[in-house]
């Protein structure tokens, strides 16, 4: 199963790091390279035709982000640490639940 606390430990983290770029125009013009895009399943489709402008960078879709986040309407957002990503997406793919993982 999913351990979405430590999901939501890792972002809380990165936020206080200042290694997540929240939203999709701060991921498109970050100086630094995104490791791991993360966007809800209800983004809009201004959202997603950002997703196909990047590449080498892995996508997860989940459920609800907002949740995850704890930023109120955040849908999209891109994690600049190489190390916590990877985590990440080891957390998502050892889960039970139905996430979906793009690349």
């Amino acid at each position: 199963m999913l351990d979405i606390i430590k999901v939501k430990a890792f972002l809380n983290i990165l936020r206080k790091s200042h290694h997540l770029a929240v939203g999709g125009y701060n991921i498109k013009t970050s100086k630094k390279k995104i490791y791991l895009i993360m966007y809800d399943e209800t983004a809009r489709k201004d959202t997603l035709r950002l997703l196909d402008q990047i590449q080498d960078t892995s996508i997860i879709c989940v459920n609800n982000l907002e949740e995850l986040t704890s930023i109120e309407g955040c849908k999209i957002i891109g994690i600049k640490d190489k190390l916590i990503s990877k985590c990440i997406v080891k957390l998502f793919i050892e889960g039970e639940r139905a996430w979906q993982i793009k690349r």
